[in-house]
This record gives C-alpha cells, sequence and structure tokens, in this order.
C-alpha cells in the first residue's frame, strides 16, 4: 500500500459508495511511457463494482497537454514523472499549470521523498510508487484525489464569494446613489470571479422593474435585462416574484422551458434571490454560478447574506430620504411655530426633569436645558439638533478612554426608542447608567410625537432623577439582606452550641460510668475474687472426697459450680482489663500461629461451621500474645453467639441456614489485617454505631466490656478495629496492626 492512504475506513467506505453512486463516467488521462503500466491499472480499476472509469494513455507530456486541452472533461491525472521528453518535477508544475482544476496524481518507480514533498505541498493530489501499488490503494487514492480536488474548487469559491461579500459593504459604506450602487455590487460579484454573470433588479411595484443592473457573460445579460425592464420575465425571475421563498434555484429540467436565456446556463446552476429589509420587498438579485459548481446550503447562506446587505443599504437609502423630506417640512413650517418655540423653550427649560423630542430616524430636534446638561453634556440646547445619543455617548467615552463608566448611556436609549415607536404609544421604562463617572437611575416617560395630521413625526419623552429614591431603597433591601443573614448566622451558631453542649454531655455522662465502673471494680474484684477463690477450692474439695462415688445429679451441679465461679472470674477479669489493664508483653514474631492455636482450643458449638484463611505472607509485628488471644477469642464467641441465637430464630422456617464464621489473615499496608466474620443475626446501624462503647450490650448475659476492651488492646498495639453489620445478614469485624510498632 502507498504511505499516501491515512484516512480511516468509515471514512473509505463512504467516498467509495459516494463514488459507486454516480453515473458519470470518471475520465482519466494516464501519462506514462509504459504501456505495461496502462493495462496493470486498466486492470485494477476494472475490479471495481458501481464506479467507471474510461483511461486513456499518452506517452509524452506533450501529447498529454494537448489531450487535456481538447479534451476538456478530464477529471484525474496519473503522471509518471519520467518521460521521454520531459521529467522531473518540472512535469508535474507543467501540467498543473495547464490544469489547475483537475486533480493530479504522481505515480513514478523512484523512492525520491524530496520529490514526494515537493509535489504534495505543490498542489499534487498523492504521490504513488508503483512497485507498491495494488487495486486497492489505487482505487482509493483516485477517488480521494477527485474528491479532495472537488472540495479544493468549492472552497476557492466560496472564497471568491466572501471577497465578493467584502467588496459589497464596501460599496455599500460608500455610495449612496442607488444605481450606481446596483451596477457597482453586480461588477464586484463578477470581478472575483464568483459567479459568471449577476443582474439586480430595482421594483417599482410587485411585478414591474424600474432599473434593472448587470455585469457579465457578454451580450447575455444585456439582451437579459433588456427582457425584464420590458416585462418579458423568465420563468425564474416569475417564480421568484410570486413566491414568498427567499432563494429560487431553477430546475432546468422544469422551470426553463423556451426561456430566452436558457442557452447561456447550460451546465450551470443558478440562483435568484429575493432582496428584502424590513418588511420591505425591494427587487430581486440573480447570479449564475461557474461550470460544475453547484448551489448549495452555504452559497445559499451567502447569498443571502448578499442580498440582505443590498436590502439594508437600499432602506438606509430610503431612511435618508425620509430624513431630508422631514427636515424640509420642518424648515416650511418653522416660521408658523416660531413663537410657539420660544414659548414652549422658555417653559422646558426651567423645569428640573429632562425633556427632549426626537424624529422617526431617532435625531434630536428638541432638548431642553436640564436635559443637554446632565444627560448629553451639550454646550447648548442647538448642538443635540440632528445628531443622536450615541453621537454625545462615544464623545463622552473617547474624552474619557481610560475609564470605561464615564458614560454608559446612549444603546439603552435606542432599546427604549425603538420599542416605543414600535407600540405607538406612552410606555414607562427605568432607564440607568453612567453620566460624567456618576450613577444615576430615571424614571423615564417615552411616547409618539404625532402632528396636526395624527402623523407620526417621531418621539417625546421626559425623564426625572430619582437616583437617591433608588439608593435609599436599596440600602434598605440590603440592609433587610444583612438582617435576614443575620438571623440565619444566629440559627447556625445556636444549633452548633446545642450540639457542643450535647457532645459535653454525652461525654460526661460516660467519664461518670467509667468513674463509677472503676470504683465498683476496685471493690469487686477484691470482695468477690476471694470468695470466688473459696467456692473454687470447696469444690475442688467436694469432688476428690466423693470421688468415683458421686452420682449423676451431684456431679452435674459440682460442674455447673464450676462453670459459675469461672463465669463470675471472667466478669472481673473484663473489669479489671477495662479499667486498670496491665504491663504489655511485647514479642516480635507472626501472628499466624496464635490464631492457628485460638481456633484448635476454642470450643465450636453443634451445626455451626468455623473456617479460616490464613495468608502465609504476613510480616512480623509486636504484639502481645495474651492480650491479642483474647482479643481473638472475644471476636469467635461474639460470632458463635450471633450464629447461634439466628439458627434458634430459622428453625422453622422453610429456607435452610448454616451458621457460619469465618476467621482470615492478610498483608495490609505496613501491617496485617485480622477479620472475623459470621452469617448471624447481625446489627442495625444505630447499635453497630454503638457496639463499642463500654457497658453496651444487646446480649441477655454480658458487662458490655467486650469489644470495648478489644478496641483498647487493639490501640495498645498502636492498631485499629472497625464493624461492618447488617441486620439479618451478619457482621465482619477488622483488625489492622501496624508493623514495627512496639506499644
Amino acid at each position: 500500500m502507498y504511505r499516501g492512504l491515512s484516512l480511516q475506513t468509515k471514512r473509505s467506505n463512504f467516498l467509495e459508495k459516494k463514488m459507486n453512486k454516480q453515473s458519470k463516467i470518471i475520465k482519466v488521462l494516464l501519462i506514462d511511457d509504459n504501456p505495461g503500466n496502462a493495462r496493470l491499472i486498466k486492470e485494477m480499476v476494472s475490479k471495481v463494482d458501481g464506479a467507471k472509469f474510461d483511461i486513456e494513455r499518452v506517452d509524452r507530456l506533450s501529447t498529454g497537454l494537448k489531450h487535456i486541452v481538447a479534451a476538456e472533461d478530464i477529471d484525474l491525472v496519473l503522471l509518471d514523472l519520467g518521460l521521454p521528453d520531459n521529467s522531473g518535477f518540472d512535469t508535474f508544475t507543467s501540467i498543473q499549470a495547464q490544469v489547475p482544476e483537475v486533480a493530479i496524481i504522481v505515480l513514478t518507480g523512484l523512492e525520491d521523498e524530496t520529490i514526494e514533498n515537493m509535489a504534495l505541498q505543490a498542489g499534487a493530489q498523492d504521490y504513488l510508487s508503483k512497485n507498491q501499488l495494488d487495486s486497492n490503494s489505487l482505487i482509493r487514492s483516485m477517488r480521494y484525489a477527485i474528491e479532495r480536488k472537488k472540495a479544493e474548487r468549492r472552497f476557492e469559491h466560496l472564497n471568491s464569494v466572501l471577497k465578493a461579500v467584502r467588496n459589497v459593504n464596501q460599496l455599500i459604506v460608500v455610495e449612496k446613489d442607488r444605481d450606481s450602487l446596483l451596477q457597482k455590487v453586480c461588477e464586484a460579484l463578477i470581478e472575483t470571479r464568483a459567479y459568471n454573470a449577476a443582474w439586480l433588479g430595482f421594483l417599482q411595484d410587485d411585478e414591474t422593474f424600474a432599473t434593472v443592473m448587470g455585469s457579465g457573460s457578454g451580450e447575455n445579460i444585456s439582451r437579459f435585462c433588456r427582457h425584464v425592464i420590458n416585462g418579458d420575465h423568465p420563468p425564474c425571475i416569475e417564480k421568484a416574484l410570486a413566491q414568498k421563498d427567499h432563494l429560487v434555484v431553477p430546475d432546468k429540467s422544469r422551470d426553463c422551458g423556451d426561456c430566452f436565456f436558457k442557452d447561456a446556463c447550460i451546465n450551470k446552476d443558478a440562483a435568484i434571490i429575493r432582496v428584502e429589509h424590513a418588511d420591505r420587498f425591494f427587487g430581486l438579485l440573480a447570479v449564475l454560478l461557474a461550470p460544475d459548481v453547484t448551489v448549495d446550503d452555504e452559497e445559499k447562506g451567502l447569498l443571502q447574506e448578499i442580498a440582505g446587505d443590498i436590502g439594508i443599504a437600499l432602506h438606509n437609502m430610503a431612511l435618508e430620504e425620509s430624513r431630508r423630506q422631514a427636515e424640509e417640512t420642518l424648515r416650511e413650517s418653522e416660521s408658523r411655530y416660531k413663537h410657539l418655540y420660544s414659548m414652549v423653550r422658555l417653559m422646558c427649560d426651567n423645569l428640573p426633569d429632562l425633556i427632549w423630542t426626537k424624529d422617526l430616524e431617532g435625531k434630536f430636534v428638541f432638548g431642553n436645558k436640564a436635559f443637554c446638561e446632565k444627560m448629553l453634556n451639550a454646550k447648548d440646547t442647538d448642538e443635540l439638533i440632528g445628531k443622536t445619543d450615541i453621537y454625545f455617548a462615544d464623545r463622552e467615552r473617547e474624552s474619557h478612554p481610560e475609564n470605561p463608566d464615564y458614560h454608559t448611556y446612549g444603546e439603552t436609549c435606542l432599546a427604549t426608542d425603538l420599542a416605543v415607536m414600535k407600540s405607538k404609544r406612552l410606555r414607562k421604562f427605568e432607564e440607568s447608567g453612567y453620566l460624567k463617572g456618576k450613577f444615576f437611575v430615571f424614571d423615564v416617560y417615552k411616547a409618539p410625537f404625532w402632528d396636526e395630521k395624527h402623523n407620526m413625526i417621531g418621539m417625546v419623552g421626559c425623564a426625572k432623577d430619582v437616583t437617591r429614591e433608588k439608593q435609599l431603597e436599596e440600602e434598605h433591601r440590603q440592609a433587610e439582606e444583612e438582617l435576614a443573614k443575620y438571623r440565619e448566622h444566629l440559627e447556625v451558631l445556636v444549633k452548633e452550641r446545642t450540639h457542643d453542649l450535647e457532645a459535653a454531655q454525652e461525654e460526661l455522662v460516660k467519664r461518670e460510668k467509667l468513674s463509677v465502673l472503676g470504683q465498683i471494680t476496685a471493690t469487686v474484684s477484691h470482695e468477690i475474687r476471694n470468695p470466688l477463690g473459696v467456692i473454687r477450692s470447696s469444690a475442688f474439695y467436694l469432688q476428690r472426697k466423693i470421688g468415683g462415688a458421686v452420682d449423676e445429679k451431684t456431679a452435674k451441679h459440682l460442674n455447673r459450680i464450676e462453670e459459675q465461679v469461672s463465669l463470675c472470674d471472667t466478669i472481673v477479669g473484663d473489669l479489671l482489663e477495662f479499667t486498670r489493664g496491665r504491663a504489655s508483653e511485647v514479642i516480635y514474631g507472626e501472628i499466624n500461629p496464635l490464631l492457628e492455636k485460638v481456633l484448635e482450643e476454642i470450643a465450636t458449638p453443634e451445626q455451626v461451621t468455623l473456617v479460616s484463611a490464613l495468608s502465609p505472607e504476613l510480616p512480623m509485628i509486636h504484639f502481645d500474645w495474651d492480650k491479642m488471644r483474647r482479643v481473638v477469642i472475644n471476636l469467635v464467641l461474639n460470632a458463635f453467639k450471633a450464629v447461634t441465637l439466628r439458627r434458634e430464630k430459622l428453625d422453622n422456617a422453610e429456607s435452610p441456614y448454616q451458621p457460619l464464621v469465618k476467621v482470615t489473615s492478610s498483608k495490609a499496608d505496613n501491617g496485617i489485617r485480622i477479620e472475623v466474620e459470621d452469617n448471624g443475626t447481625g446489627m442495625d446501624d444505630e447499635t453497630a454505631g454503638r457496639a463499642f462503647e463500654p457497658l453496651f450490650t444487646t446480649w441477655a448475659r454480658g458487662t458490655g466490656l467486650g469489644l470495648a476492651i478489644v478496641k483498647k488492646i487493639v490501640e495498645e498495639h498502636g492498631g485499629s478495629v472497625s464493624l461492618d453489620s447488617i441486620l439479618n445478614h451478619g457482621t465482619k469485624v477488622t483488625l489492622v496492626i501496624t508493623e514495627g510498632v512496639k506499644s
């Protein structure tokens, strides 16, 4: 495969389908002095389904140039750079200079990256090595080359159109004569080579053209203009006049018929665009495109933009004419109203409110002294005549470019002006902004200005400075907001203080409990353990004295004494361990032997399965053997209780239940992890949250110190303990002890 092929398969398949759908035969000119290459290439392209390639070969550059000029319909050139009458990069530049619009693929038997890069940079669509050529790569490259060349030509055309748009916009700015503008616009569309011909017609009514201008296509455009101005409209013009669509692209098979101009449109698309603006239909713009250039959505958008700009220009000319007429009317009536104007002037200048009037174009025709001084910063009441808000706004801004907030009025006034002119009724607005660097707020009334014949000739307005009132309202609003914030903050402080007091109360109760527990433990350890020792000794003596002659009932009671004494001793031991503890006897070793010994010694209840999964790759840690043994035994016994209790609850249940307790060990970050998990009764969230609290228990019998002692011992080892439990599903307790903590 040649190296130029780098697009994705989806893009390739899309282009292949698109080319296959074309009914046109793709004409290819092969310029190569080797007839074997021609046979090979024809054989390669003959394998394609759908698309048809017509390949002609010439063996010299000169012959190829003549053939291209004579044929005029070549889609693609396959060019060998080594020809008898020319070789190297000049071969490519000669072809490209002759037919820049045709796609060119360079074929060569040489591997020369310098020439390859030069050809691709100069505009070759691809550079293929004959030694690596196959059917798929050749066909794909040919298809891509044609599509890319079409895209390039389309891009060049659109650039020409954009240049024409720019030129038209420049004309609109400088050209004030209507007919001259229409003619120069047509010439601008032709000069950039955007279109073959352009025509502009200005309507005097919905059907009759007052002016017709055109450019391009020689005598054809003159003939077209004569027919149209005489009322002999082509079908496409009639269609554009009749319907409301902004743009019409004639269907040659249906619309042209016996049109006098159809010969000039052969192989060319045409478009007719309505020139409109501000609900006024000014005329039509028609363009004739170059061969093989179609009117797509992008083209339509640009044409509509041109027509829209022309419509704006014609609209502005009409407005300018209206303004001139209004000024003439004012001059004629000036003498009649001079005295009245003087009286109105004196009256308005003595009022503190701002008063002004504007004509239909938004230009001032009157302003009282307060308005000129405060709003416009005009030197006198005559300076504003014929000017707009934007004029004075720009002047003020230019005088203080360093301060963007020096003057912000202007645009707001225009927006409210338009609203009044559109509604043709009295409107009230609140307008605000900066004047001379100070912020102002005005209550504004604006209304249409009618003459004695009830024709609207402009707009009248008055404004009152309410800045101080608005400042007071804003201060009041801010004070209300600040007060609301203080209320919210106070509520938060009260909640936080209440929470702190509740936490302190709980801590105080906890400490009181622990203090009492310590006192009780001191008494219990002395007052109970001594009698327990006597009871245990007496029971042992009775067993020795009676010997083998003891009956079953007596033996049962002696065993019960021993069990209860052991239970009491365990309770006392728990109390002492929790309140006093003992000095740790730390060793450095593995934890698994301790776990194995505990699991071996502990008595597993009937029907309960005890399993273990101990990792052999645990690090050695510092720990107290007896204390850790007590931790594991405590957790396993708790698990036995949970699964036994659940089994008793589910004895009559339909689904089988297998009590299971699992002990695992594994490596943790910088230490070890021990987990004791059961599928017993589990706990709800509230119970689980209090599980490690001293004296808290849910068992019928127990001190509530078991898990508290576990937590204390694990923390003495520098570790942590956590509990996860789901009610009626089970509980898992996790211990993590850090390696190297000597406690």
